[in-house]
């Protein structure tokens, strides 16, 4: 080897010694000059500082990112609260915020150990997390420093790039994390501290400052007060001047209260008292009582400093309490008896309301007057006067004609106080002269106005000049909505009793035209059962006698007539049979029971088909059909029904017949039906009136009253009776009932 190329050769070695160590002393002095700032750097320049140094950091090492995160008190999530970044990448502060720590980096982080991540591909399946979040950030490298807390881990500092890398990250990034890390963490625990030491002394500024609470301080072994806020002052009754004068001792403003010494002998021990009551005597001998509470300013200092909290508008807003919840009993008191009584008792109740009303607030008297609604007219209803005044009787009624005044705030609903008759305006040159005569000074007239109509007034009177707070105003009004509603529900129901009573004389009247109607009724009946079948019974008989004895005179043309006579007889007696059913029906009284409909129909089915001659008509009656009804009247409507499905299908060798039934929420439907003639549905309607026949006599006997009958069976049961049908294809009745009647 040549000279010259060992020359060459040992001077690499130097040259790379000489990078290292100025790489080195370039971190050393980076890492000094970051200290340094962090020391002497205000405290609202700090978070600025901190990302100075982040953006020193990152840019001496080469990494695009550089952050500080920060635990919670229980390891349970963490943030990032200060980050750098090149351009081009997103800010993680306030993205990356309130993380639950993952299952593998974090957990060594809190142990005090560094993370080093070369690529996200590399990582254990364990940081699966891990992996996703730094590819979500685009992120291909990270270390991550522990950072420490008087000897506890807080976070960590973490620089990265969007690069991978091949070989571990150098000792000198660490070390260039470590100390600026921890200086940053110690600066904002500065920020933090004094942040919170100026909110602390704003707040006892402000407390000082306020007029609610008073501070001032003392010395302790002489009492001499020397200063205080304004409202110490105003407690102490004293001004600062006074205290500049070294005037005013604490034994002055608190004399003859001898529990001082015990509350110093407390405050040596503990360094503060808890409140305690005791009262401050202002030098014009007002007595204030005070919340007071004492407090050592420091260690050894002779300085005491005293807060006080001013009583009296806290007793006064307790007396206010009282007496509020005095008048709430009292509210409920009245209400409890005006509200549940009936008749003449009100209008004993509404009396004694006043004398307790009367003496509850000072009044000398109180009186309640009806008052028309237009207010041309009061007239007294009930009155209390106190019985160690002069008992002056009010007016039994007043024409408030001549007292406008009062006159038109009583129209538009208006409460009228007068504190003094020396007050009432020009106007009411009426009301003054009458309060002159019945010698009184004040008064207060509380219109009454159930449901907004003017019916009446509630007037408090006094002997005396009256000043009233707006509070016992509104009180007398809501005592006057109570008085006002008792008197309208006695007015009502009177009205009720009088619309009762009338409607019970309409009643007895109807029921003894009724009675009239009925006994007439019966007349008829008993005319139409006697008088009318007597000369068809003979017609009848005499016809038959004829064709029997004089057959052969007649010949066979008058032997045809005379037996169209007896036809007609017999129609006639069915029909008088019919109108005697149908009016027995309506006369009816109604006896509610419960009835088995498919009892009932398989006995008439029975008796049915006798009448019928044994008949072959398959009938089908659906089982458990109940209902609450008139068990008679029940019977005739089925019977009539079950009559006519018998009748209507005599002509067809397949008769069928069936009953059923359906129960819905509040009716009870049952439906006969068959598939007899059946009728056009065009007249349906008129099925259910009296002679109403859509067939003739000659097709089917009937009378046409069936029908009519069920119709008013239906209608004494509340219920209602429809029909449906198609020519040669049967029909249905449908009956409806209410589920539960009731008696009417």
């Amino acid at each position: 080897m040549s000279v010259e190329a060992s020359s060459v050769a040992d001077e690499e070695p130097l040259e790379r010694d000489f990078e290292t160590a100025r790489s080195r002393l370039e971190r050393h002095t980076l890492m000094a000059s970051v200290a340094t700032r962090f020391i002497s750097v205000p405290t609202d320049q700090i978070s600025a500082a901190v990302e100075d140094a982040m953006s020193a950091i990152g840019r001496f090492a080469g990494v695009d990112r550089v952050a500080l995160a920060l635990f919670d008190d229980k390891y349970e999530r963490w943030s990032i609260d200060h980050d750098w970044h090149s351009p081009g990448l997103w800010p993680l502060k306030g993205l990356v915020e309130h993380v639950a720590p993952f299952r593998w980096g974090l957990p060594q982080v809190i142990a005090g150990s560094p993370v080093e991540v070369l690529r996200p591909d590399y990582l254990p399946r364990l940081a699966n997390n891990e992996a996703l979040l730094l590819r979500g950030l685009g992120l291909g490298a990270t270390l991550l420093i522990p950072v420490y807390r008087r000897g506890k881990v807080i976070g960590f500092a973490a620089v990265s790039t969007t690069r991978f890398r091949s070989t571990p990250w150098p000792r000198a990034v660490h070390e260039l994390l470590e100390l600026p890390a921890k200086m940053m963490v110690h600066a904002l625990d500065r920020s933090v501290t004094e942040q919170r030491l100026r909110e602390s002394q704003a707040r006892w500024q402000s407390l000082c400052e306020s007029n609610v609470v008073g501070v001032f301080t003392m010395g302790r072994s002489d009492g001499h007060i020397m200063e205080s806020n304004e409202a110490g002052l105003a407690l102490l009754g004293r001004s600062r001047s006074d205290l500049a004068a070294g005037g005013v001792l604490w034994s002055d403003v608190s004399p003859g209260q001898d529990d001082d010494s015990k509350m110093l002998a407390i405050l040596d021990r503990t360094g503060r008292v808890l409140p305690w009551e005791r009262h401050l005597v202002q030098p014009d001998g007002t007595d204030v009582p005070v919340l007071c509470s004492l407090a050592s300013l420091a260690p050894q200092s002779d300085q005491v400093l005293a807060v006080a909290i001013d009583l009296r508008s806290r007793r006064r807003i307790a007396e206010e309490l009282r007496r509020r919840d005095e008048i709430d009993r009292l509210h409920a008191e009245l209400s409890r008896r005006l509200l549940s009584l009936t008749g003449e008792s009100v209008e004993t109740a509404v009396r004694e309301a006043l004398a307790i009303v009367a003496n509850q607030f000072g009044f000398d008297g109180v009186v309640v007057f009806d008052v028309d609604p237009d207010a041309e007219m009061a007239t007294r209803r009930a009155w209390w006067s106190r019985p160690e005044v002069r008992r002056v009787e009010p007016e039994t009624s007043i024409a408030l004609a001549g007292r406008a005044w009062w006159r038109e705030r009583l129209r538009a609903g208006r409460t009228s106080f007068i504190g003094d008759v020396e007050s009432l305006p020009e106007n009411a040159r009426g009301e003054r002269e009458a309060m002159e005569r019945f010698h009184l000074r004040a008064a207060i007239s509380v219109p009454l106005l159930p449901g907004g109509v003017l019916r009446g007034m509630v007037l408090f009177y006094s002997a005396r000049r009256m000043e009233v707070a707006d509070d016992l105003l509104a009180t007398l009004r809501v005592f006057g909505d109570i008085i006002a509603n008792a008197l309208e529900r006695l007015r009502v129901d009177r009205e009720i009793q009088d619309a009762v009573a009338t409607l019970e004389r309409r009643v007895e009247m109807r029921r003894r035209q009724l009675e009239a109607s009925n006994a007439e009724l019966e007349a008829f009946a008993y005319s139409v059962s006697h008088d009318l079948r007597a000369p068809l019974r003979t017609i009848d008989g005499m016809s038959q006698v004829m064709r029997e004895d004089f057959a052969s005179e007649l010949g066979d043309d008058g032997v045809l007539l005379l037996r169209r006579i007896q036809s007609a007889t017999q129609r006639m007696s069915h029909l008088i049979d019919g109108l005697l059913q149908l009016s027995r029906v309506v006369r009816t009284e109604m006896e509610w029971q419960e009835v088995s409909i498919s009892d009932l129909a398989e006995g008439l089915v029975d008796e049915l088909k006798r009448r019928h001659g044994g008949r072959d008509v398959q009938v089908r009656i659906a089982p458990d059909l109940v209902m609450t009804g008139h068990p008679r009247l029940l019977r005739i409507a089925f019977e009539q029904l079950l009559d006519n499905a018998f009748k209507f299908t005599g002509l067809r060798s397949d008769a069928l017949i069936e009953l059923d039934g359906r129960n819905d929420q509040n009716t009870i439907t049952f439906f006969v039906r068959d598939n007899g003639v059946g009728f056009d549905p065009e007249f349906a309607e008129k099925l259910f009136g009296a002679f109403q026949r859509l067939h003739g006599a000659a097709e089917f006997e009937g009378h046409g009253i069936g029908l009519a009958t069920v119709e008013r069976v239906m209608r004494m049961h509340g219920g209602s009776a429809h029909a449906r049908g198609t020519p040669d294809r049967g029909a249905t009745i449908e009956l409806t009932f209410p589920r539960v009647a009731a008696s009417p």
